[in-house]
């Protein structure tokens, strides 16, 4: 048995780190190329620390982190097996399935997997398109293959160790032992070097500096560090502040009887980027433009809805910065809603998927909306293809503001309509301004047409008491956005507005674009 898990061990520690070096050079060209000033911003501090000490930590942080992983599956084949060949095999196929998603998601989203895709794992279930879609054929059959290679060992030799009760009892003891004591060591060895953090919490820059395995690793490690310390000193200093933010009227600045608020699914304009030029029907010409500061590529839509509607500064949060709502669905955090709420403002959020999608039936309430209004509370939606139509939801805004007409309402809404994958269906969408062909690239923007003239209509209904900001979450998964024709401070979503305060500056951040609805409010921010 211990010869067995050698073997193992040794051959699996080779794989690893052939596969994680591999993908920590895809992580390194792209965020040299798409991060370029906060790369070489963070790189130049590498270069003003003690460099020579850094790279040694760097690097037995590393050494324990591919131990850790080959230690975790090598003791579980050896337990599953007897045999060395069926134990080599299953160690191989399942190492290799873990790097070969890690991979497919990078190759939509620019950012390998961290700790906390390991809660998104149901989400996939509940709404499938929205990740399988991606996926190409080749990478659907080695995903195939892999698995099956799996199953396939599992009924050719199971271990007589896991026959009876007993032996159970013992396989289950010594795999948690090692992980506890693995995890310790971690949790020893694992600390920031001088002004160096040990992580950036930037996926992809994290991927790059330290190895999208140590990344992740360090990212559950972190977890586990600060839950108590954000929870309890963190979130009550952000409080705190936005107590302060809510006593501060400006008694110059009416506030608006209604305030909209839309978060636009993978919303950016292809006419600034001259990759279109719709002017009759551009969401642009509606009024203000900005541009959204974050660097989100293709997914993690409740990054930004956090922290546009919080305010919060997404890297304070640490490990819970790659997934806010894992955090926001366990305890009350003070957003615009609660501050809006405080000054006589109705609060709805609107949102047509499932509620429990993102746990967001959750998430809401504690973040101070009086209501949530979801997929399963409006019945039968007009449909998209296989989306709700933003002018379906839209026409339920407009409904909702006739509705609390003469009283202070603030509606938070996110749209479905534009989110991938964009490829040809049997319901690609049809427009008078259908394109010649149904690439990625022309459906995205059929769908942002009819966004535009969904949005175009919304506002014709808005009166001079009533303000519109409508933002894009992230860049969509389009590959012509990296081609390199387009530089990288072009890549950042649009925020446009009507009847709104005059935006401060061309690029927002979500700090920003949270005291702008706050200005609309009635609030000095």
């Amino acid at each position: 048995m211990f010869e067995l898990f050698i073997l193992t061990f040794m051959v699996l520690l080779i794989e690893i780190f052939l596969l994680n070096h591999y993908q920590q050079r895809i992580c390194y060209e792209f965020a040299d190329k798409y991060k370029h000033e906060k790369f070489r911003r963070i790189l130049h501090d590498f270069k003003n620390s003690s460099i020579k000490k850094l790279k040694i930590a760097i690097v037995i942080q590393e050494i324990y982190a591919t131990i850790f992983t080959a230690a975790i599956i090598s003791i579980f084949a050896a337990l599953l097996f007897s045999d060395v060949l069926l134990v080599c095999s299953f160690s191989f196929a399942f190492a290799g399935l873990i790097f070969v998603v890690s991979a497919i998601k990078f190759s939509v989203l620019k950012e390998p997997l961290v700790w906390s895709d390991l809660y998104l794992l149901k989400e996939i279930f509940l709404c499938p398109r929205f990740y399988f879609g991606y996926v190409k054929l080749w990478q659907w059959l080695l995903i195939a293959v892999l698995i099956i290679s799996v199953i396939a060992l599992f009924s050719l030799d199971l271990s007589p160790y896991l026959y009876s009760s007993f032996d159970r009892i013992i396989a289950f003891v010594l795999f948690s032992a090692a992980l506890v004591i693995t995890f310790y060591l971690f949790n020893v060895f694992f600390k920031e070097e001088g002004k160096i953090p040990y992580l950036y919490f930037d996926a992809c820059i994290d991927g790059a500096l330290f190895s999208p395995l140590c990344s992740f690793f360090k990212g559950v490690l972190d977890f586990y560090r600060s839950d108590k310390k954000i929870k309890s000193e963190f979130l009550k200093a952000h409080d705190k502040s936005c107590s302060c933010l809510s006593q501060r009227i400006d008694e110059n600045n009416v506030a608006k009887e209604h305030i909209v608020l839309v978060q636009d699914e993978s919303f950016i304009s292809l006419k600034r980027l001259e990759l279109d030029n719709y002017e009759k029907v551009g969401v642009e010409n509606l009024a203000s433009q900005a541009l959204l500061d974050i660097d989100y590529f293709g997914a993690y839509t409740m990054r930004s809805e956090f922290a546009v509607l919080t305010g919060i500064n997404l890297q304070s949060l640490r490990a819970y910065s790659y997934d806010p709502y894992i955090l926001a669905k366990q305890c009350k955090i003070a957003s615009l809603a609660t501050i809006l709420k405080a000054h006589g403002f109705y609060c709805i959020c609107v949102h047509p998927n499932f509620k429990r999608f993102f746990r967001r039936d959750l998430v809401m309430p504690n973040l101070g909306f009086d209501e949530f209004i979801g997929r399963e509370d409006i019945g039968q939606w007009k449909r998209s293809g296989e989306l709700i139509a933003d002018d379906e939801l839209f026409a339920y805004i407009s409904d909702l503001l006739h509705k609390y007409a003469g009283k202070k309402v603030f509606v938070f809404a996110i749209t479905m309509q534009g989110h991938g994958p964009y490829v040809d269906t049997k319901h690609v969408i049809k427009t008078a301004e259908k394109p010649a062909n149904n690439s990625s690239l022309n459906v995205y923007k059929e769908k942002n047409i009819l966004c535009a003239k969904a949005l175009s209509s919304f506002v014709k209904t808005l009166n001079a008491k009533e303000s519109l900001l409508v933002y894009g979450d992230h860049i969509p998964p389009l590959k012509v956005l990296f081609d390199g024709t387009i530089s990288e401070k072009q890549l950042c979503p649009d925020i446009v507005g009507f009847n709104t305060c005059k935006f401060i500056k061309d690029k927002l951040t979500p700090k920003d674009l949270f005291m702008h609805v706050l200005k609309e409010g009635g609030l000095y921010a």
